[in-house]
């Protein structure tokens, strides 16, 4: 069995050592894709840290339900618990489906693919996790599609205007870089090597309280062509 709560020893630290304990590693990399991150020690540890927790409720969105048995089998191995699929689909962060989940009797909801956007001080008094689900992906990829069309837009620029020069220097072409919540984590490293390789001023964009780069479908504002690349990417092989 994966290692038990420790007195005295920090969450992450406890968190730690249920991820790398060898059931947790074999469960998951025999289960679930490795480029995935569906959190499973925080989430053992949670479970056990919540009181009573007999019964734990599982809210997906539409396009991690695939994983859904998985990661329930997963959970009930570890902990013991019993398991709750939920079934409806949950559109966004601000669908956390706390009154269902309690009065199917779960003692926990844990709540996949989306940020904290409903506190948890407001659920209704029953204990709820958010799980990001990080999904890593090959950034040199997408530097490599991003800085061609960079740079298509500032030759295009450029030959519409002239050569343009600001203080001896290229004139910095501005991109503001945004993903959901699964990709924020490697807007940072794709901003830092697309600054290095082209002439771009690189942001990542903030709406409290997202997280730096966040967007949610239905917050954001409608999108110019001129102004955020939709389509005509030419990925590399």
């Amino acid at each position: 069995m994966p290692p038990k709560k420790q007195v005295g020893v920090s969450p992450l630290v406890q968190i730690k050592a249920i991820d790398e304990s060898p059931e947790v590693v074999s469960l998951v990399s025999q289960n679930l894709p490795a480029n995935y991150d569906f959190e499973i020690g925080k989430t053992v540890w949670r479970i056990r840290k919540t009181q009573g927790c007999k019964t734990v409720a599982l809210q997906f969105p539409e396009g991690l339900l695939i994983f859904s048995t998985r990661i329930g089998d997963i959970l009930r191995e570890l902990t013991g618990v019993d398991i709750i699929l939920m079934g409806d689909i949950t559109y966004g962060a601000c669908c956390v489906d706390d009154f269902t989940a309690s009065m199917l009797g779960a003692d926990l909801l844990v709540h996949y693919g989306h940020s904290c956007l409903v506190p948890t001080s407001v659920a209704s008094k029953l204990e709820t996790i958010y799980v990001f689900v990080t999904i890593d992906f090959n950034i040199d990829t997408a530097v490599t599609a991003i800085s061609g069309l960079i740079e298509k837009k500032i030759q295009e620029k450029s030959s519409k205007k002239g050569c343009i020069e600001l203080e001896g220097e290229s004139e910095k072409y501005p991109v503001s870089l945004v993903s959901t919540i699964q990709f924020a984590n490697s807007l940072k490293p794709i901003k830092e090597k697309l600054e290095e390789i082209t002439s771009a001023c690189v942001s990542i964009p903030r709406s409290k309280p997202l997280s730096s780069g966040e967007i949610l479908g239905c917050t954001a504002l409608p999108l110019r062509i001129s102004s955020s690349f939709m389509s005509g990417w030419q990925v590399p092989p």
